[in-house]
This record gives C-alpha cells, sequence and structure tokens, in this order.
C-alpha cells in the first residue's frame, strides 16, 4: 500500500481551512492525530464553542455530575482557546448558559472577538432551556450591554437565540452591521424598531418566534433588502423601504388588511 501522506504535505492554509468546518473542540483535537497538525487549529478562521458537544466527550469520564457544571467547566475553556488562537476570525459561534452572562463574560467575549479577533460573523446561544434542569425559558439573559459595544468596523452579521432584549443602546452607532438574526427573543417593538435604525446599512433581517411583547414589526430603512418573519402573532406589519427584494412569511397570524408596505 502506498505510505505516502498527502494530508500533511497540503500547505497550512489548505489545512487551516479543512479544521475550520469542524466545532472548536474538535479542531483542537486534530493536535494528537499528527506533528504536523500541532498547531494548525491556531489559524483556523470559524471557532464553534458548542458545550453539548464536548459534554458527550466527557459522559464516560466524569460520573453524577452536575449538567450545569460540567458545561460550565467547558465554557470556561474558552477563554483559553481565544487567548491561544493566532489569526482574525471570520465567524464565531458560542453556545453558553445564563451565568455566564451574569458573570459578565458574554460582554468580555464580545468586546474580545471585536477589537481583537476583528470577527465578522456572531452568534450567541443561551442554552440554559434545552436542558432538563432548566425547565423554564428565561429571557432576562439579553442584551444589557456597553452603548455601542456592536460598532465593530468589521462586523457584519449577529445572530443571537433565547435572549431578552430591552434595550437597543448596544447597536449605538452601529454603521457596519448588514444582518441582524432573532430566535426566540423577547423584544418588543419599539426595541427592535430603534435596532434597525440604528443599523445605517443593515440588509437582511430574521425574527422567529418572539414573545408576545413582540406586538408589531415596523421597519423604516433605506437600505434592508430581506425580511424574514416566522411564527409570530403580531398586531400589524408595517415596512417602509425603497430596497426590500425579499419578504418571506413562515407560520404567520396578523390581521390580512394590518400588513402594509
Amino acid at each position: 500500500m502506498a505510505t505516502d501522506d498527502f494530508i500533511s504535505n497540503l500547505p497550512d492554509e489548505v489545512l487551516a481551512t479543512i479544521i475550520s468546518g469542524l466545532p472548536a473542540i474538535e479542531a483542537i483535537r486534530t493536535t494528537i492525530l499528527s506533528k504536523r497538525l500541532k498547531d494548525v487549529w491556531r489559524n483556523v478562521f470559524r471557532l464553534d464553542f458548542d458545550p453539548k458537544g464536548v459534554k458527550k466527550l466527557f459522559r464516560d469520564d466524569i460520573d453524577d455530575t452536575d449538567p450545569r457544571e460540567e458545561i460550565s467547566r467547558v465554557v470556561k475553556n474558552i477563554d483559553n482557546v481565544l487567548l491561544s488562537h493566532e489569526r482574525n476570525l471570520i465567524s464565531c459561534r458560542i453556545v453558553h448558559l445564563s451565568n455566564s452572562y451574569r458573570s459578565g463574560d458574554v460582554e468580555k467575549w464580545i468586546k474580545y472577538l471585536t477589537s481583537e479577533k476583528k470577527v465578522q460573523e456572531l452568534a450567541f446561544l443561551c442554552d440554559d432551556f434545552q436542558h432538563e434542569f432548566y425547565s423554564v425559558s428565561h429571557f432576562g439573559w439579553g442584551l444589557n450591554l456597553s452603548s455601542g459595544i456592536f460598532s465593530c468596523r468589521t462586523l457584519q452579521s449577529l445572530e443571537f437565540t433565547n435572549y431578552g432584549i430591552r434595550f437597543h443602546r448596544p447597536f449605538h452607532h452601529c454603521h457596519n452591521l448588514k444582518t441582524l438574526k432573532l430566535y426566540y427573543c423577547d423584544i418588543r417593538t419599539e426595541t427592535l424598531e430603534a435596532i434597525v435604525s440604528s443599523c445605517d446599512f443593515m440588509e437582511h433581517l430574521s425574527v422567529c418566534s418572539s414573545t408576545s411583547s413582540l406586538k408589531q414589526v415596523r421597519i423604516f430603512s433605506q437600505t434592508v433588502k430581506t425580511v424574514e418573519l416566522e411564527s409570530l402573532d403580531l398586531e400589524g406589519i408595517y415596512l417602509s423601504t425603497q430596497s426590500l427584494g425579499a419578504l418571506v412569511l413562515h407560520s404567520m397570524k396578523f390581521p390580512a388588511k394590518s400588513l402594509v408596505i
């Protein structure tokens, strides 16, 4: 059989591109495969931190462990991974528990990723409600963050799942954000309207399964091209944008006469 190791002969940039498709924990584990891969993960351009995936790795090693403690221990390694990583990031996704917000970790991660890693795409998922030890979805862990924290020059896409978004201050001077996706978020009509108005160049907006706090979707923008609304019970939809190219409505409930474009 041929003994040539073609993978090890690939350039670092190609190897980093391949490994970038793996979850962060799997990307780091490639270091044990060969000396050639020892530091390649430090140059991946995507990092996906999913505690559920890491939890499975430790299931055989840890018995009778509180799931919250197990997942929290894994989430704490995010700091070490980010500090050991050596290049700018195109995207980063972090799945965490609500205590990461209360402790200030979420804000710390955002500041580091936007200032040091020049990240272009950010996604956060507060995962408490998916676990049996946290039976009720709480929306108190939200975006009560520093004013203008998302005003990074490189940040173009934001995604939040299971958050309470009470204020639009974090989006002040957010001139470069083009895409905003909100899933299972508690947000009021006025807050959503203010966020869109603060993002001068927003092109894509997605809102899925918001709480009853969202009575209407009102968008007044010169740049929004795509609006996706799903699983919402609304009193009305009002869209005013010269750039609108696509409107997607799925599993919606609202008075027919209250759709105004």
